[in-house]
């Protein structure tokens, strides 16, 4: 969609309109790492973005594990994971198909609007960890295992990213 660009290695999203920058390959154990920001004065709506590490290609939201990325550092901070109806992710407190999982005390690891925040996803099997800023956030089990794209969401605000790697896992 138009909302991506890419400037000097920066891959700005301007948050309008709304849509989903797909890898071309499908992958199944995977390690993500990227750099993320929320420009200053170009929040667009408080709605984030999102890494979307596994889902189907039949019905997205039926299967869906997003990883949010939020500008609000409020309950709904960087990290929580979305799960779709019938994607499931055990974390200990929390299980199976509850819609949202809220991370470990993630509004004290988030940065301000500007900063460039640092994170890693670790897709391996069953297991998810999601890394904020040299912090663990989520870490997971049970989840759904399929081979699937990786994606980056564009839900109605501004965010750049930087550094974007993903490499498979053995």
């Amino acid at each position: 969609s138009k909302a991506f660009t890419v400037n000097n290695g920066v891959l700005a999203v301007s948050g309008v309109p709304s849509g989903v920058l797909w890898t071309k390959d499908d992958f199944r154990n995977f390690e993500l790492s990227l750099e993320y920001r929320f420009p200053p004065g170009r929040l667009v709506s408080q709605q984030g973005s999102g890494v979307i590490v596994r889902t189907s290609r039949d019905n997205q939201l039926r299967d869906l594990v997003e990883v949010q990325l939020e500008p609000s550092g409020d309950s709904d901070a960087s990290g929580a994971v979305w799960l779709g109806r019938e994607a499931r992710l055990d974390t200990g407190r929390t299980s199976s198909q509850f819609p949202l999982l809220r991370p470990r005390a993630s509004a004290a690891v988030d940065r301000s609007l500007g900063q460039w925040n640092k994170m890693t996803i670790r897709c391996d099997g069953p297991n998810i960890v999601v890394i904020l800023n040299d912090a663990i956030v989520i870490s997971g089990r049970n989840a759904n295992q399929f081979a699937a794209p990786v994606g980056l969401r564009s839900q109605g605000t501004a965010i750049q990213f930087l550094n974007i790697k993903l490499r498979e896992l053995n």
